[in-house]
């Protein structure tokens, strides 16, 4: 896999390769460029001219739209070799709930729920706790006792987080290496609190 990196200004390639005639070839080969092009803020390129996957990792990732690319800088820069292990945890889990999509939230769907892993059932519980109590602060007049059950439903929402954060954190082990187990990757969400208030 190549090493990518994204242009912050201007660049030609013989800012990056030099002169030689030979690399700059190369690099051009290794990015789609063409004779004169140039590498304009945002944009993928690669360092890595002797990789064979280099022009389909840039081509993709250049093809992505310029609010994607951005969003992917601030997620490199943040976590940095990190990302590989993030990756494989969202494509395994996140894959699989869209795929199963509505059909695993509810009541009626209990042998669906049983084949999920104990972190993407955390993550439905969590959203079903989410539209209960959306579903009683959007009600109107629901009746007496309308005070309790939101008081309820925000506990099983504050609950519910709970426990994805501590699934969330056993699933993200499974993908690093066990020196960095103990580095400090953040939370599942920001926290139970924002989401209560987007509900």
């Amino acid at each position: 896999m190549p090493e990518v990196h994204f242009a912050t200004k201007l660049y030609a390639p013989t800012d990056l390769v030099g002169d030689d005639p030979d690399a700059l070839s190369k690099f051009r080969v290794a990015n789609g460029l063409q004779a004169h092009d140039n590498i304009v803020p945002g944009k993928a390129y690669t360092l890595d001219i002797a990789d064979p996957q280099s022009l389909p990792v840039i081509r993709r990732i250049n093809s992505l739209p310029i609010e994607q690319r951005k969003c992917l800088v601030k997620i490199v820069s943040s976590v940095g070799d990190e990302i590989y292990r993030l990756a494989a945890f969202f494509q395994e889990h996140f894959d699989s709930i869209l795929a199963q999509g509505h059909s695993l939230v509810g009541a009626a769907s209990t042998a669906a729920h049983t084949r999920v892993t104990s972190f993407e059932r955390a993550l439905l519980d969590y959203r079903e706790a989410l539209l209960a109590y959306q579903k009683l602060q959007s009600a109107d007049n629901a009746g007496p006792g309308i005070g309790t059950r939101r008081l309820q439903a925000e506990a099983r929402v504050r609950s519910a987080y709970q426990r994805l954060e501590v699934e969330y954190s056993r699933e993200l082990a499974r993908f690093s290496p066990e020196t960095l187990r103990s580095k400090n990757r953040g939370g599942a969400l920001s926290n139970a609190n924002r989401g209560i208030l987007l509900a």
